[in-house]
């Protein structure tokens, strides 16, 4: 099974030259090889460690920035992550800043957040509008000024986003994740197998439910790249679901000969050769 990885930033944006502090766990029962980062997205390693992926970057060009983890394990297996709450935004002199601040980031369903924010305006600017998304789906939940309460009924990963609006139209924004805990959803290992999609062969991937739980279910390559959402973002009740892959990705093209790797990875199923 692919390196557990969680990852999570000291602060999401900021005026240049701006340093940010990355904090990483890694877990697996092989051993981790090596942590490498890619802090500005651009598809080069910037960082590499055997023992650690927590580190410190200075962004010193304004813009926006989604920074990849890669975690690889001694045999080879490994996770890439790139969470909507670590996408940096470095601001130029006299741009507006905010932080969202929760009461708490993590508990069991259902739970509540009390969420405020700090604002601190751009030269000569005033704050024109407040947006609210507490699930991170792009749907505004609230435009309510300077703080907000949101309760999460149900277990899942949120990305809560506040979006402040200036009187030049100019947007700044922060993201917080969300942990909700619940009983998690199981997932049956898949037997180690080769899939020919080009006969018509698949493969299913069983799911159990214990209590209802916001999930996505994604298929990613050896290298981390997720090829086929197969699940999108759903909340799904109690029960066992079962879900077939016919060997195609997202554009609906059949990927080569693959073989399937045994994991109990709930939001990935890596695939080799891919």
């Amino acid at each position: 099974m692919p390196p557990v990885v969680s990852a999570s930033v000291n602060v999401t944006n900021g005026i240049v030259p701006l340093t940010v502090m990355f904090a990483v766990s890694g877990s697996n029962s092989n051993g981790i090889a090596s942590y490498e980062w890619d802090f500005d997205g651009d598809g080069t390693v910037d960082y590499s460690n055997p023992s650690s992926g927590s580190a410190t970057y200075l962004y010193l060009s304004a813009g926006n920035y989604t920074p990849s983890l890669k975690v690889t394990d001694q045999l080879g297996a490994s996770t890439t992550v790139s969470l909507p709450d670590i996408e940096i935004r470095a601001l130029p002199p006299g741009s507006t800043t905010v932080d969202l601040i929760p009461d708490t980031t993590n508990g069991n369903a259902p739970l509540t957040v009390n969420f405020s924010s700090s604002v601190t305006p751009g030269s000569g600017q005033t704050i024109s509008g407040w947006r609210w998304d507490f699930e991170g789906d792009g749907t505004v939940d609230s435009t309510q000024a300077n703080s907000a309460s949101h309760t999460y009924p149900l277990s899942g990963t949120y990305f809560a986003t506040l979006e402040v609006t200036m009187s030049d139209g100019q947007v700044a924004k922060d993201i917080v994740k969300v942990t909700v805990n619940g009983s998690p959803p199981v997932m049956t290992p898949i037997s180690d197998h080769t899939l020919n999609s080009d006969i018509g062969d698949s493969s299913e991937i069983a799911t159990q439910i214990t209590t209802p739980t916001r999930l996505q279910l994604q298929i990613e390559n050896s290298r981390g790249d997720v090829v086929r959402t197969l699940i999108p973002w759903q909340v799904r009740g109690p029960g066992t679901y079962r879900d077939s892959w016919d060997g195609t990705d997202d554009s609906g093209t059949t990927l080569p000969e693959v073989r399937i790797m045994r994991s109990c990875f709930m939001k990935r199923v890596p695939v080799n050769n891919v």
